[in-house]
């Protein structure tokens, strides 16, 4: 069934899942991440890898290595709000290499977690008549993706 994405919240968490699986993930408090505008695409990437049959002509596609995509998220740059600020802490110098547990609550009660290191925090719009917004770019930590439905 289609639906639209309005009403979707994230959340963050300094802390980490002591388990990678769903209980693990319940277990953590998160901090809404306040006026998100959008969330990218979420999910892995497979290489191709392609072979080459002589006698067919045919070229053949396997998967290869997974790539586990950027995942932008554009705010309404707000340095009070409490999950903001922990996305910035943990793209600066303090916290630059520390994890992140995210968490995904779609309208329709889908929840998706993972872990992240926080690789940019950029103001964006900076122009007359536009809203202050930041993008923030995530990777998903292998091993750390769960997905719970409703």
């Amino acid at each position: 069934m289609s639906r639209t994405a309005d009403g979707t919240l994230i959340g963050v968490s300094s802390t980490l899942a002591a388990t990678k699986d769903a209980a693990g993930f319940v277990a953590l408090t998160f901090t809404d991440v306040g006026q998100v505008v959008d969330i990218g695409e979420i999910g892995a990437t497979f290489a191709d890898v392609t072979t080459y049959n002589l006698s067919s002509r045919d070229v053949v596609h396997l998967k290869g290595s997974r790539d586990w995509n950027e995942t932008p998220i554009t705010v309404d740059n707000d340095r009070t709000d409490a999950g903001q600020v922990i996305l910035r802490d943990h793209h600066n110098e303090t916290k630059v290499d520390d994890r992140v547990a995210i968490k995904i609550t779609h309208q329709n009660g889908d929840v998706e977690y993972f872990e992240t290191l926080v690789y940019s925090f950029t103001s964006a719009a900076l122009a007359q008549d536009t809203i202050y917004r930041a993008n923030v770019s995530m990777r998903i930590m292998p091993g750390t993706y769960v997905f719970v439905a409703a």
